[in-house]
Order: C-alpha cells, then sequence, then structure tokens
C-alpha cells in the first residue's frame, strides 16, 4: 500500500512541472530583482543621472526578449510578450544594471576630495514596516541635486552642510565615499 502513496522525487518534480530550464528562469528572475535592491542602495551613493540606470535595465531587457521568447513560452509558460518582456526588463535588465553600478562604485581612481556643500532641504523618507522613516539632506553638487540619506537616530534639523568625501568611479560618475553633517 505504501508503494503506491510515496512518489519518487522525479515523478514529484514531472507532476509540479519542475524543470532544471524553468528553475534556471526562476532564479534569474528572483536573482535579479534582488540586485535591483542592491543596486538602489549604490545609486544613492552614486551623482549618477536616474535616467541611465533605468535606461540600461530597460534596454537590457528588450535585447534580450527576442533571443529568449521561445523559451520563455516554453519553460515558463509565458504567452504573452507583455510577460517576457517584464520577465527580460526585471532579471537580465537587473543584473545588468548592478554590474555597471557595482563595477562604478567598486573600482575607484582612489583620488578622493572632501566637498562642504550647504543642505538646500531635508525631510524623512517614507517609514517602512520595520524601520524608521530615514531623515535625508538635499544637496547640489555641481549642478546635481541629489538626496543623502542618513540613519534613523540623526537629528537632521540641527545642520546646515554636509561633507562628503567624493572618488570617480570607474565609468567617470562621482561616488560618496563618506558623509559628515556639521553647523559650519
Amino acid at each position: 500500500m505504501t508503494k503506491y502513496l510515496i512518489m519518487t522525487t522525479k515523478e514529484l518534480l514531472s507532476k509540479l512541472d519542475i524543470t532544471v530550464w524553468n528553475t534556471v528562469f526562476t532564479i534569474v528572475f528572483f536573482g535579479g530583482m534582488v540586485l535591483t535592491i542592491f543596486e538602489i542602495d549604490i545609486y544613492r551613493l552614486t551623482f549618477i543621472p536616474v535616467a541611465i540606470p533605468i535606461f540600461i535595465w530597460v534596454a537590457t531587457g528588450l535585447l534580450i526578449t527576442p533571443f529568449n521568447a521561445e523559451a520563455l513560452a516554453k519553460e515558463m509558460k509565458a504567452r504573452s510578450i507583455f510577460l517576457r518582456v517584464f520577465f527580460n526588463i526585471v532579471a537580465w535588465g537587473g543584473i545588468a544594471t548592478y554590474v555597471f553600478m557595482a563595477l562604478n562604485f567598486y573600482f575607484r581612481t582612489n583620488v578622493s576630495n572632501n566637498v562642504a556643500l550647504p543642505i538646500l532641504n531635508n525631510g524623512y523618507l517614507a517609514k517602512g514596516r520595520n524601520g524608521c522613516g530615514n531623515p535625508y539632506a538635499e544637496i547640489d553638487y555641481k549642478n546635481f541635486q541629489k538626496q543623502i540619506v542618513f540613519p534613523c537616530d540623526t537629528a537632521i534639523a540641527r545642520y546646515n552642510t554636509i561633507i562628503l568625501k567624493i572618488e570617480k568611479g570607474l565609468f567617470g560618475f562621482d561616488v560618496i565615499q563618506n558623509q559628515k553633517l556639521t553647523k559650519e
């Protein structure tokens, strides 16, 4: 009787329609999502127009779609072109954008300069489920407005200047290495 109740792993995977390829596609999709979140943290510390990472994210997904559209339709049951494009933007676009931003961030020139900038505005980010609304200070660096985010317990309103230690990234975009609030 137990002979009929116990399935082999192969039978179970077959019944659930789990294959090597749909497993790989699933890992790539969630990997792209996670790397996009890490990329956002790097973006906060990089002086780069938002259009550049968004362009890389979307363009990569659109460029890859013709190459794996058939495989996505077969393995992931993604019959709609919208689903295929969405998958590729999130998965491959997320990976490509992270690689671009990480290369710029981690391979710097190691020549730094300190810049004191006045705080133009300050406020708090939206509060998340498990944290606080992080305080931020808005600054203007070489005609580039940026919000510099600080830890939750920072009393941002008491300060009027930020000193940034900046290095040039691999692709020429300035990267914040250190930030310090002052009352200068």
